[in-house]
């Protein structure tokens, strides 16, 4: 990130360390924390409670996410601050699909369909034409942070801020963006089972296609050896969505000690 060159912005870079336990946060005191602005978490609170206390601190007019991992590469950033730089948009997403020409980079083909049912969800909730939703590269203008009010916790950042700009009647641009996965002997966090917290199991129905000023989040299959239930959860959700005039509630949840439904009104 040091090394990237913004010809037209002054950078500001936030680390944040959630909770680590190998030394990171030692090193970081030591050799970034005189230049940079370290936050540490005492206890690991997942990836978007990260980026939240982050954007907290951040000062300046765009902003976007970069993963320690490397797997994308910050000389990508160049071009997505273009794009809000010159206008209309006010959010912009690195798309790998757009980018990526060999599939087989992709060391499990389960994050590469995940990542295809997840855009498609989306599409289909919200009539967009999006092509990379799950991208960890979503740059966005402190217009957009002051309007959404995020509160994800884990990897739902992208299902809740994907969905909530959506929400707002924002527009996303994408330009395309390289990408260099690694796998679980690289240390990646994310497993099949975070799938709960991204569409279509965690999803935030635009209020629009619900006809009222209600939306709601669809959490199914919280706990895997409970995915039994979730066929009971599906009927349930389709009863409330198509009675929603009448309940104007619209929330399905699974929990580890059993199946819950909660249901409740939530604002747009």
């Amino acid at each position: 990130m040091e090394e990237v060159d913004f010809p037209l912005a002054k950078k500001e870079i936030i680390i944040v360390d959630d909770g680590s336990t190998d030394g990171t946060l030692e090193l970081l005191k030591q050799d970034i924390a005189q230049t940079h602005t370290v936050i540490p978490h005492i206890k690991n609170q997942g990836k978007g409670a990260a980026i939240r206390s982050g954007l907290r601190a951040a000062h300046g007019d765009f902003f976007i996410i970069q993963d320690a991992d490397l797997e994308y590469n910050p000389k990508d950033i160049v071009p997505l601050l273009q794009v809000l730089l010159d206008g209309p948009h006010e959010i912009a997403f690195g798309s790998r699909a757009l980018g990526m020409v060999d599939t087989k980079q992709y060391e499990s083909s389960i994050f590469y369909l995940g990542g295809k049912l997840v855009t498609w969800w989306t599409n289909f909730l919200y009539k967009t034409h999006l092509t990379d939703q799950a991208t960890c590269y979503k740059m966005f203008t402190k217009k957009v942070l002051e309007s959404i009010h995020l509160t994800c916790a884990g990897f739902e950042f992208c299902a809740e801020f994907t969905g909530k700009a959506l929400n707002a009647q924002y527009t996303i641009h994408e330009v395309p963006i390289s990408y260099k996965p690694r796998g679980k002997k690289d240390g990646k966090k994310i497993k099949l089972k975070d799938s709960h917290t991204c569409p279509p199991f965690f999803l935030y129905i635009p209020h629009t296609a619900l006809g009222s000023q209600y939306w709601g989040i669809v959490a199914l299959g919280h706990a895997t050896h409970r995915a039994f239930l979730q066929p009971f959860a599906v009927l349930l959700f389709y009863f409330l969505f198509t009675f929603r005039d009448q309940t104007k509630y619209l929330a399905i949840a699974f929990f580890d000690f059993g199946l819950v439904s909660a249901l409740y009104p939530t604002q747009a």
